[in-house]
């Protein structure tokens, strides 16, 4: 019961997340309305950090195998590692790296992340019927895939959009 709570916590901190990061890159908002633009960047650091921590909670004993546990303490520290940086560079005022790392957060860690790892998992439900594969034996590597997926199409992304 205490990892279905944590389950949801971290849902649904997830979902906030991903609505109001895009907020911080809303030219117009800081100008015009800086106290919200401020709460909202606020907001968005401790909730990536519930993330992070909860992330991190639910690998201690993943429902799958090892696999899945590896995947969530990576990106999780990751996601941790990127807010931390994000919060420094703010702190220092320097914008542009901080808007980078909030990028880092949000790019890697939740919106292709779950682009990709989405439909990966839905494609192993699909075909358990036909392969016999349970949730906890197919939800790490689906993990795995849809991380490693989404870092790709961000290095890709960035790379191209740079020429």
């Amino acid at each position: 019961m205490a990892k279905a709570r944590l389950t949801l916590l971290h849902i649904v901190r997830s979902l906030l997340f991903v609505l109001l990061v895009p907020l911080q890159f809303v030219s117009s908002l800081p100008s015009r309305h800086l106290q919200f633009h401020r709460w909202t960047g606020r907001l968005i650091l401790v909730l990536g950090v519930v993330l992070g921590v909860s992330a991190l909670l639910l690998s201690v004993r993943p429902d799958g195998v090892a696999v899945e546990g590896m995947a969530t303490i990576w990106f999780g520290c990751f996601l941790l590692v990127c807010l931390g940086r994000a919060w420094w560079h703010l702190r220092g005022r320097r914008l542009e790296a901080y808007r980078e790392w909030v990028s880092h957060s949000h790019g890697r860690n939740r919106t292709r992340r779950v682009a990709w790892t989405g439909p990966i998992i839905a494609g192993f439900f699909a075909t358990s019927p036909l392969t016999g594969l349970m949730p906890e034996r197919f939800f790490g590597p689906a993990m795995w895939l849809g991380f490693t997926a989404a870092h790709i199409s961000e290095t890709w992304f960035r790379r191209t959009a740079r020429s």
